[in-house]
């Protein structure tokens, strides 16, 4: 998967963009031991509707809200902690089927 940073302004929201056979994503990171709330989720919707990508994640080592949970669902958004990196392509994949 090709990946690299956005710029650090004007991203809406986007940290990285990634793309490997056509199929794109973008990804807010947030490294934080506090809990991930919607904001982080409806950021990344902004980037990935800017950006036209594919996919849209949020990355953290951290745990989410309810909150942030219930709009990711809503918004096919996936909430992955940074272990999940290496899976982000079967990830993506299996949220089209």
């Amino acid at each position: 998967m090709d990946a690299q940073a956005t710029k650090k302004s004007g991203d809406q929201g986007a940290d990285v963009y990634a793309e490997k056979n056509g199929i794109s994503v973008v990804l807010q990171c947030k490294l934080t031991n506090l809990t991930v709330g919607n904001k982080a989720v409806q950021e990344i919707i902004s980037g990935q509707k800017f950006m036209s990508a594919d996919f849209a994640a949020v990355v953290t080592p951290a745990k989410y809200t309810p909150g942030a949970q219930d709009i990711a669902r809503a918004a096919k958004v996936l909430l992955l902690h940074h272990e999940d990196l290496p899976h982000l392509e079967s990830l993506c994949k299996r949220m089209l089927s």
